[in-house]
């Protein structure tokens, strides 16, 4: 083993001394004596013989004297990085990327480094073990100001960390992981994935990489989340929350073993706040809202669809955005129901019965689509996931203010929390209404697996009759003004 100096990627550059020798030693790496002349004997990584054609660069000094030889070598040496560093461009198909995205480009570099590792286990015991590890590491370096030209000093020791495979960089893990969930979550959810490992490396820009993100580091950027970022509670949780489902991605991938940012998560309110959890609508507040008629809700081209969309909230119990992606081919005019083909989950696939009271709203929004258009084409969509429901939400919300005041236990999803109080009350009066066609109606996951695994679901005459009966729950005076 050898002593070493390191340049500012962290690098070998210059052996000084042999290992357990007290004394200078004569420093004759990388030369060869062939007869009476002196060569320079570099070995070739094996990812690049083939580009290279042999296995050892072998070049003349021309000279006899082993003290001139050794000031030559460094001539012959940058030659041979040069020619070695340019083999390596062209297996991977040019120079250093200019895009941000340096992921896969630092994967085969970091496989060609590791190749080199295993080929000298003992780090320079081997006869060739310091020609090639010296090399490996000049080629290194002189792709990192490469990589330093074009994406700055930060990004080039990110780069050399990453190939040497002392710790992985969050921002190329990050990639990875994203490009693979990209398929499995919403595309909304990806944002705010990103937004959140890239507010963790803005608050602390020492975070390069996986191995820096200490439990204590966590526990320093949650406490300034909830302290002085000005973000609310269910904020900073959801930022925790994917950042943990980041971890838990690296854990399974081998990156790390670790999660610091497990139990991290915030109480939800804090000591001495009132509990903010969301509540179903008051009858007198369901009859303040439906009073108001469409003229007078005063929300532009949003007046009417919030005056349909309440109604239809009440009496389906559908999520928002399920009844704002509404097209005219999810609806059955002969069954008057409607169907939901692409909820939250697989269980919100579902088909709902419409009762007399909203069929009205639908007939007349159905008659006026167009071909199999959406019955609320009046909605712009919006947000990562173009979602029809992303402005009626805030529409809705100034709305719902106006009337009933600032009160943020309640909001849209209030309906449906109506609705399944109207029914959980309306199973003392029928055995139609019960656990599975509570569940069914409203696409959750039924309780058992013989029900929600195996089962076909109810017949619809039974869940016209869960929700009709349902309904009679409902205030009269609620039901006058739908």
């Amino acid at each position: 083993m050898t002593d070493k100096t390191v340049d500012h990627y962290g690098t070998r550059s210059v052996r000084k001394k042999r290992k357990g020798k007290s004394h200078e030693m004569p420093d004759n790496r990388h030369l060869q004596k062939r007869r009476q002349g002196w060569y320079v004997r570099v070995a070739v990584p094996e990812s690049l013989w083939k580009t290279v054609g042999k296995e050892h660069i072998i070049k003349s000094l021309k000279t006899r004297d082993v003290a001139e030889a050794r000031q030559l070598r460094w001539i012959a040496l940058s030659d041979i990085k040069t020619q070695l560093a340019e083999a390596q461009r062209q297996l991977k198909g040019g120079g250093v990327p200019r895009g941000i995205d340096l992921s896969a480009w630092e994967i085969e570099h970091r496989q060609w480094y590791q190749d080199v590792l295993k080929r000298c286990p003992q780090n320079g015991t081997g006869p060739d073990d310091d020609n090639e590890l010296d090399l490996a590491d000049l080629v290194l370096t002189d792709i990192a100001d490469e990589v330093e030209e074009a994406h700055g000093l930060r990004r080039a020791k990110q780069f050399v960390e990453f190939v040497r495979n002392t710790s992985a960089p969050i921002e190329a893990t990050k990639t990875a992981w994203l490009k693979q969930i990209t398929d499995t979550v919403a595309e909304q959810t990806r944002a705010q994935h990103e937004v959140a490992v890239a507010a963790l490396v803005k608050h602390d820009p020492s975070l390069m990489f996986v191995a820096d993100v200490t439990r204590k580091k966590a526990g320093t950027f949650v406490e300034w989340m909830d302290q002085s970022s000005g973000r609310k509670r269910a904020t900073v949780n959801r930022y925790i929350s994917s950042l943990s489902s980041f971890w838990r991605w690296m854990i399974k991938r081998g990156i790390t073993e670790s999660n610091p940012w497990s139990g991290q998560m915030l109480a939800k309110k804090a000591r001495g706040a009132s509990n903010g959890a969301k509540r179903p609508y008051a009858n007198e507040e369901l009859v303040k809202l439906l009073s108001v008629s469409a003229k007078d809700i005063r929300r532009g081209n949003y007046a009417q669809a919030i005056h349909d969309l309440m109604r239809l909230g009440l009496l389906t119990g559908a999520r928002l955005n399920e009844l704002c992606s509404l097209v005219a081919a999810n609806i059955d005019a002969t069954k008057r129901s409607l169907s939901i083909t692409d909820g939250k989950t697989q269980s919100a696939t579902r088909v709902i019965p419409l009762h007399d009271l909203v069929w009205p709203i639908v007939a007349r929004r159905l008659q006026a689509a167009q071909g199999n258009g959406p019955l609320f084409p009046e909605l712009t969509p919006g947000g990562p996931d173009k979602k029809r429901s992303w402005k009626v939400s805030s529409h809705y919300a100034a709305f719902r203010q106006k009337v009933l005041g600032e009160d943020d236990t309640v909001d849209f999803h209030s309906f449906r929390r109506n609705f399944a109080t109207h029914l959980e009350r309306a199973q003392k009066n029928s055995p139609v209404v019960n656990p599975s066609s509570i569940a069914e109606l409203m696409g959750h996951k039924k309780s058992t697996l013989a029900l929600s695994v195996y089962s076909g679901g109810l017949a619809y005459s039974d869940l016209k009759t869960a929700m009709d009966e349902g309904a009679k729950e409902i205030d009269p005076r609620v039901l006058q003004l739908i």
